[in-house]
């Protein structure tokens, strides 16, 4: 519905727009070709007056169409999804269009009305101009910094269907490393465990990865923790050379037959899950989507590391 009404006005403004332009042209030729005389004025008045409500149309279709239809395309996309500050949104987008369109209207009561108060007309103008400068930046800063991160931190990880959740006692597997040895995740009971599945033909997994041999580097000395990264459905000769050409150190193994990941999600990689001394899940995450939002997500998550192997690590549904 939203959306609906969001095409209908930006289809409105730009046939208003194109309206307008073509009666600034007809006018300015008419006054110029027509006679000369009081007519003429009037039809430069009108001229002027076209010009400047197709300025105030044009400015309204370029400055909100991002502004209007972001949030709708959201709301398309991910129809559960709720946006934050959408009715201040809405609110703004109604506002921006009727402040300039004002302003607009202002300055050409003011060509209509040559020996009015031209000085306190045209400050008004201004003011309602900058206004309509504000709420635009407003409603900028809002979408962009507020609602697209909100809807890409849903998308990425909020609605996906997991098989797990934060606090449970992670699934119990055993899998083959790729020098033969097999690991069971219960055996890892004591140290933090930083689990991840993938494969090597995923394009985000092998975005993710090079974040994932950071933080190896940069933990793999503590005897409290370790990493097991799990490739997907893929045989051992596939992932052998493709470690060997990345160049990657951390624990690698194999799920051959999916039998692992399947206790944990049933379609999505890579997936990346903290789990705690005791087996249970700290953080979980899907995707690389956005890379500020994976940027903060790593901060999260080397953030419950320390904090686990410190012994400081706090509930959570209190973690930000």
């Amino acid at each position: 519905m939203y959306l609906s009404l969001a095409g209908l006005f930006y289809l409105a403004m730009l046939l208003a727009a194109l309206g307008f332009f073509a009666s600034f042209v007809i006018f300015l030729v008419w006054a110029f070709l027509g006679r000369r005389g009081d007519p003429r004025t009037r039809r430069l008045r009108i001229s002027l007056s076209s010009l400047l409500l197709f300025v105030a149309a044009a400015v309204t279709f370029f400055s909100m169409m991002y502004l209007v239809l972001m949030p709708a395309t959201m709301s398309l996309l991910r129809p559960e999804f709720r946006l934050p500050y959408g009715w201040l949104t809405r609110g703004l987008s109604i506002l921006a269009p009727v402040l300039i369109f004002a302003a607009a209207s202002l300055v050409i009561h003011d060509l209509w009305r040559p020996h009015g108060k031209r000085k306190r007309v045209l400050l008004t103008s201004l003011c309602l101009l900058l206004l309509f400068l504000g709420a635009a930046a407003a409603d900028y800063g809002l979408v962009y910094s507020v609602q697209v991160p909100a809807f890409d931190h849903y998308a990425m990880i909020e609605s996906h269907d997991w098989r797990t959740h934060i606090g449970q006692t992670a699934p119990d597997f055993t899998v083959t490393k790729l020098d033969g040895t097999q690991v069971r995740l219960s055996d890892l009971r004591g140290k933090i465990v930083l689990l991840n599945f993938f494969a090597t033909w995923c394009g985000p997994c092998n975005a993710e990865l090079p974040h994932l041999q950071e933080t190896w580097d940069e933990f793999a000395d503590n005897d409290g923790f370790t990493m097991l990264v799990v490739d997907r459905e893929e045989s051992h000769e596939t992932v052998r050379e493709f470690t060997s050409r990345k160049g990657y150190t951390f624990p690698l193994a194999i799920d051959t037959d999916r039998s692992a990941y399947d206790k944990f999600a049933d379609k999505g990689i890579p997936r990346t899950y903290l789990i705690s001394r005791d087996g249970s899940i700290q953080y979980q995450s899907i995707g690389f989507a956005d890379i500020d939002l994976y940027i903060t997500e790593m901060a999260t998550l080397r953030d419950l590391i320390e904090r686990e192997l410190q012994g400081t690590s706090i509930p959570s549904a209190q973690i930000p």
